[in-house]
């Protein structure tokens, strides 16, 4: 996989307990969200925090994954739901961290039905047993 370089900024205003600030995501351009120290900690109130952005990102790359695994085995999804929780908390000593990211996909998966299922590796026996037999001599 390529080297992936993405941007994003935050103008924020005021003191960190009572300022507010718009995160931007620089490098598409595609969104503009409101954020502030209660959206983190106490009330959404239609704001976004960095844990939550975490959060998305953590389900689009688990997505993105598994649907790349999916299609090259010849069956591309054609929806998929991936629910993800972000949990900061306080750490002794530490500081606030990230101490819990869970991924939880909604199955099923919608995947079209192929025609003709592709074929599954051979097992690793099979390709064993089949190579002694032709390396047998026959009296």
């Amino acid at each position: 996989m390529p080297r992936i370089v993405r941007e994003a900024e935050i103008d924020w205003e005021g003191t960190t307990a009572r300022g507010n600030g718009v995160v931007r995501a620089l490098s598409s351009g595609s969104f503009e969200l409101a954020s502030t120290i209660a959206s983190r900690v106490e009330i959404h109130q239609g704001k976004t925090s960095p844990e939550e952005l975490l959060a998305a990102a953590h389900a689009t790359c688990w997505v993105t994954s598994l649907g790349s695994e999916l299609a090259r085995l010849g069956i591309p999804p054609e929806r998929m739901q991936v629910h993800c929780t972000v949990t900061m908390d306080e750490v002794e000593g530490a500081g606030h961290r990230i101490v819990a990211c869970a991924s939880r996909p909604a199955l099923p998966f919608r995947t079209p039905v192929p025609r003709r299922w592709p074929r599954p590796p051979p097992r690793p026996m099979r390709a064993v047993r089949s190579r002694l037999s032709s390396a047998r001599v026959q009296p």
